[in-house]
C-alpha cells in the first residue's frame, strides 16, 4: 500500500508539472489520502458483506452501518478513522487470514509497508 502511495505522489507531481503549474503538495497528498480512504471503504464494505453472510446479520450491520453512514455524508474523507468502529470487520479479516498462505502474504506485505513508512518518517516525509 505504501509503494502505491509513492507511485500516486509521483504521478500527481508529473501531472502537475506537465500541466505547467507549480507543484501543489497539498493536492497531491489529498489524492493519496483519498485513494487510501477509497481502498478502506471497499475493503470494509466487502468485510461487512462477509460478516453478514458468514456470521449473523447483526455483525454485518455493525460493520456496514459506519461505512454506509460515512458514505451517506457524500465524502469518504477520514474513512480510515470511521472503520475503526467496525470491530467485527477486523474479526472477519482475521478469519480470512487464518489460511497459512494468506497469513504469510499478509505478514510480508505489512512488513514491507512498515519498512517503507518508517523510512519515510526517518527522512522527514509526511506519513499519516
Amino acid at each position: 500500500m505504501a509503494s502505491g502511495a509513492v507511485l500516486l505522489i509521483g504521478i500527481g507531481l508529473l501531472m502537475s508539472r506537465a500541466a505547467g503549474s507549480t507543484v501543489d503538495v497539498l493536492s497531491t497528498l489529498h489524492m493519496v489520502a483519498y485513494s487510501r480512504d477509497l481502498l478502506v471503504t471497499i475493503l470494509f464494505f466487502g468485510l461487512g458483506i462477509h460478516a453478514f453472510l458468514k456470521r449473523r446479520p447483526l455483525w454485518g450491520c455493525v460493520v456496514l452501518v459506519p461505512v454506509l453512514q460515512a458514505l451517506a455524508s457524500g465524502s469518504i474523507l477520514s474513512m480510515t478513522r470511521v472503520v475503526l468502529s467496525s470491530y467485527p470487520g477486523f474479526l472477519d479479516a482475521a478469519e480470512i487470514a487464518s489460511n497459512r498462505a494468506v497469513f504469510a502474504i499478509t505478514v510480508v506485505v505489512f512488513l514491507f509497508a512498515q519498512f517503507v513508512l518508517l523510512t519515510s518518517y526517518v527522512i522527514w516525509i509526511f506519513v499519516a
